[in-house]
């Protein structure tokens, strides 16, 4: 009883912080007009038309690289900042600059295209939008052999569904999956499984890239007591992740993320916690105008853990993302350990789809 009496507490402590962010975020959006969503045949759109006191310039032009020839456009208008915050204003009042061939300026439409968090360890800097739900999915398979013992590990559906609220730059976040884990030594098999925590948290986009600045993300989560008990904690436990990246060029862009979170040793024996800090970094490629890749390594770092075999571990990945349509990518991977604490070899594929 006072284990489950310690839970709801925290259950409710955390519903009171969420609630908190959620009404600060619902004060912050209705400070702003709502986004509004022009559609257009190719063609172009006067500033003064949109009724938005500041705009990107430029011509809305009749054609996608990625997709070809656009014959009809989804324009949305924004009328509330991206970022919670900004490194210096980027954009410019309507009226400080004129097209070259009239009075008027121009807004710049872009083609609405998925930016998924998967497949690689480090998560997207940028937030799905207002109003918008992401869903992304997969299959991974981890095998690590130490000695006589081989382990095989099986995830799926590594569940992550995203949803913007709020504000273009509030997300909200849950992810859920299924294990399946199985031990061979010495001519016996042990094996057990089912579903692991909840991880539930809100992405809060920052500020946008200016120049060397990188964009910026931070994720406020944590995982909720809800899987099967050979896996569940039995309490929440709390972390934040900081997000950023760089586009270095129109094919080559840098990101990283930097994590700290709480962890049990082995729930089934012990309650004793311990702090988790994960590093990574990563690179991406456009290879082609649906064809995307990436390398990244990160890395595991335990602090105040008491087992002797939790020790921390590097890894090295990397994989391919396809854009089948602008809001359908899929994507595969595939990694190794790099020292001995590391699994030993992991591979997956996935998909994400955004709405």
């Amino acid at each position: 009883m006072p284990r489950i009496g310690g839970w709801i507490s925290r259950l409710f402590l955390a519903g009171l912080i969420s609630a908190a962010v959620a009404t600060f975020a619902a004060a912050a959006a209705k400070a702003e007009q709502p986004t509004s969503t022009v559609e257009l045949s190719s063609g172009r759109i006067p500033c003064e038309e949109t009724g938005v006191s500041h705009c990107e310039h430029g011509i809305l032009g009749g054609s996608s690289p990625l997709f070809g020839p656009i014959t009809s456009v989804r324009l949305v208008v924004r009328r509330q900042p991206k970022t919670l915050f900004e490194w210096a204003r980027s954009d410019e009042p309507c009226d400080d600059e004129e097209s070259e061939d009239s009075d008027e300026t121009w807004l710049e439409a872009e083609v609405d295209q998925i930016v998924t968090d998967r497949p690689d360890f480090t998560e997207a800097s940028s937030t799905v939008g207002l109003n918008r739900i992401q869903v992304e999915a997969g299959y991974t398979f981890i095998r690590d052999i130490s000695g006589p013992a081989r382990h095989t590990f099986q995830l799926y559906p590594e569940t992550l569904v995203r949803v913007g609220l709020f504000a273009e730059w509030f997300e909200l976040r849950v992810a859920w999956t299924y294990l399946e884990e199985r031990e061979e030594a010495i001519g016996l098999t042990h094996g057990r499984r089912g579903a692991l925590d909840t991880l539930i948290g809100v992405k809060l986009a920052l500020v946008e890239q200016d120049g060397f600045r990188p964009e910026m993300a931070v994720i406020l989560q944590t995982f909720v007591p809800t899987g099967s008990p050979a896996f569940s904690a039995d309490t929440l436990l709390p972390g934040v992740n900081l997000l950023y990246s760089w586009e270095i060029n129109d094919w080559l862009s840098v990101g990283g993320s930097t994590q700290a979170i709480r962890f049990i040793e082995d729930p089934e024996v012990d309650d004793h916690r311990y702090l988790l800090f994960i590093q990574s970094m990563t690179v991406g490629y456009q290879l082609t105008h649906r064809l995307g890749a990436y390398t990244e390594w990160f890395g595991f770092f335990p602090h105040s853990a008491l087992h002797s075999g939790i020790q921390p571990m590097h890894f090295l990945n990397g994989g391919i993302t396809f854009l089948l349509t602008p809001l359908l990518q899929l994507d595969a991977r595939i990694g190794f350990g790099l020292n001995r604490a590391a699994e030993d070899f992991f591979t997956g594929v996935g998909v994400a789809w955004k709405y």
